[in-house]
C-alpha cells in the first residue's frame, strides 16, 4: 500500500508544478489525472540497469483530454520502477515487489513454497503496466531457490480481484467463521489478536458478530 501511495505522490508531484505555473492546466482532479497518465504512459523496464539510459528519454505526449496534454519523460518509467527499486527511486529505505514476494513465500512452510512460487497472482491496478508481470518473473526467478519454478501471471480482473477472492471466501460461512476476530477484540489489541486467532491459539466468542 505504501509504494502504491508513493507511486501516486511522486506523479502527484510532478503534476503540482504543471498547476503552479498554470493554474488553468486543467480542471480535472489530481487522481483522474494520475491515473490517466500512468494508464497511458506508463510502463515497466526490463532490467534496473536501463532506467539510467531512460533519464534522457524523449518526452511522450499524453492527452488526459479538455483540450489538455502532458508530456511525460523519464517519469512514465520511473513511477513503475519505484515498485522494483523504491530506495534508489523515492529514497524510501523499503524491500521492492520482487523481493516481498520472496519475503513472503518463504515465511510459507516449507513444503508449501514450491508450491507458492509457481502460482504468484499479481493484483490491482498497477498489474496493467506493461512489462510488469515479466520483469517480477525475472526478478523473483533470480532470488528463488534454483529447483523451484518460478511462475507469475496477472488475475483476470486485476482491479477487483482481491475483493472478488475475499467475498467468496467470506461467502463459505463454515469455512470463514473459525478465522473471525470480534470488532472489539481487534480495535482493542490489534493484528495481534487476529494472528492468534489464525493461528488457532485463541477462541472467541463470535456468535453475535
Amino acid at each position: 500500500l505504501s509504494l502504491s501511495l508513493s507511486l501516486s505522490l511522486s506523479l502527484s508531484l510532478s503534476l503540482s508544478l504543471l498547476f503552479l505555473f498554470d493554474s488553468n492546466f486543467c480542471s480535472n482532479s489530481y487522481p483522474a489525472l494520475c491515473e490517466r497518465a500512468k494508464e497511458v504512459a506508463c510502463s515497466v523496464l526490463e532490467t534496473p540497469g536501463e532506467l539510467g539510459g531512460r533519464a534522457t528519454a524523449e518526452p511522450l505526449r499524453v492527452d488526459l483530454g479538455g483540450n489538455t496534454v502532458l508530456c511525460i519523460g523519464s517519469e512514465r518509467f520511473e513511477v513503475p520502477e519505484a515498485l522494483f527499486q523504491p530506495e534508489a527511486v523515492l529514497g524510501v529505505r523499503q524491500a521492492g515487489l520482487a523481493h516481498l514476494v520472496v519475503e513472503a513465500i518463504e515465511a510459507a512452510p516449507g513444503p508449501l513454497q514450491s508450491l507458492l512460487y509457481a502460482n504468484v497472482l499479481v493484483m490491482g491496478g498497477g498489474a496493467r503496466f506493461p512489462g510488469l508481470v515479466q520483469r517480477l518473473s525475472d526478478d523473483v526467478r533470480a532470488l528463488a531457490p534454483a529447483d523451484y519454478a518460478v511462475r507469475v501471471v496477472m488475475a483476470r480482473d486485476p482491479e477487483l480481484g482481491a475483493w472478488q477472492g475475499g467475498a467468496r471466501h467470506a461467502a463459505q460461512v463454515e469455512l470463514f467463521q473459525p478465522y473471525l476476530v470480534p470488532r472489539s477484540v481487534y480495535f482493542e489489541e490489534g493484528a495481534d489478536a487476529c494472528i492468534r486467532r489464525w493461528r488457532g491459539a485463541t477462541e472467541f466468542d463470535v456468535s453475535t458478530l
